[in-house]
């Protein structure tokens, strides 16, 4: 007769303790106690605990992720019992399994740690603690709204520390004189340019000279 452990989920990962291993190679669907129904894997092993030996059934839930430990009631002999190996098979027959023989005892060492670590059986669970935890309560501060006075305040602070230097306005004077500042030629380029004038040669000026000697002469004549 097997029982439900509640204080036990797993058995220790020592390779030199376990005697027989069997695993099932479906997954029926299983209602275990306290639980709803699903795909379900069993387990069934041998294992030495002191001086006497232990018969194991492991039923592990695929959806919730979590394992539950039977355990045979009377204690086999050192070598095992078939009894109570036997009575495991059928336990777990009789939920829609279909149990497989590992042949534990006749692999090789690194075969054998191999295929304890991908066991559940053999690997605490560890609940998710992110999962069980309270959601932490975040208190949300609601920003108090900043007036429009406070605002042009601050733009004004913001505006005198500013080092702001007038620009020195140029007085009207002084525009006006570049303005009408006009290169004065030297007196001595005057000069040349008068006497240029002077001896150019002009021919009604000469003939109106010419004409009035020559009147002048006609009237003297006529005098005497």
């Amino acid at each position: 007769m097997f029982e439900l452990c509640e204080q036990k989920c797993s058995l220790p990962l020592e390779r030199e303790r376990v005697i027989r291993l069997m695993m099932s190679f479906n997954e029926p669907m299983v209602a275990a106690p306290h639980h709803a129904v699903q795909q379900t894997h069993a387990y069934i092993c041998t294992f030495k605990e002191d001086e006497k030996v232990s018969v194991y059934i492991y039923l592990y839930l695929t959806t919730e992720k979590v394992g539950l430990m039977y355990r045979y009631l009377e204690e086999p002999s050192s070598e095992g019992s078939p009894t109570a190996e036997d009575d495991a098979v059928q336990f777990a027959e009789d939920m829609g399994f279909l149990m497989d023989d590992l042949r534990f005892d006749v692999l090789l060492i690194s075969q054998q740690e191999k295929l304890l670590a991908t066991i559940p059986m053999f690997t605490p669970i560890i609940p998710n603690i992110q999962e069980e935890m309270p959601a932490e309560i975040v208190e949300v501060v609601p920003e108090v709204p900043i007036e429009a006075a406070e605002i042009v305040i601050e733009e004004t602070k913001a505006v005198e520390k500013q080092s702001i230097v007038p620009e020195e306005p140029i007085k009207a004077t002084e525009a006006v004189v570049e303005e009408t500042v006009i290169e004065e030629q030297p007196e001595e380029e005057k000069v040349l340019e008068q006497k240029t004038e002077e001896k150019v040669w002009e021919p009604e000026r000469f003939l109106s000279k010419f004409r009035m000697r020559a009147a002048a002469a006609r009237v003297k004549n006529n005098k005497v």
